[in-house]
């Protein structure tokens, strides 16, 4: 498994080399920066740990923490929104938690 992410990652970096190149020398002009490019370093780990198989939950929760700072990040929802059902999710959660930590 981990040939097949030097493999990704070589792949990756090379394409970024490419574009870089042809955008210093005026061939192209692609933005590699969007608005919230920051949240694919949470959002492409997560997935790994899901592919993965170890630790399914916490990439699982990375993966949704990292799509919603993207949709924020690009104005499909708002920050306010996002609060707004968090709170009561996180609320929610940590009551579930306790009472199967209790009951086990």
């Amino acid at each position: 498994m981990k040939r097949l992410g030097d493999i990704v990652l070589g792949c990756i970096l090379i394409i970024v080399g490419i574009i870089v190149g042809l955008n210093l020398f005026n061939i192209t002009n692609i933005d590699l920066f969007f608005d919230g490019w920051w949240t694919l370093l949470i959002i492409i780990p997560s997935i790994v740990v899901i592919i993965a198989g170890k630790h399914k939950v916490d990439g699982i929760v990375g993966l949704v923490v990292g799509v919603i700072l993207l949709l924020v990040c690009q104005n499909v929802v708002s920050e306010e929104t996002v609060i707004k059902i968090a709170i009561p999710l996180i609320i929610v959660a940590l009551g579930v938690c306790i009472l199967i930590k209790s009951l086990t």
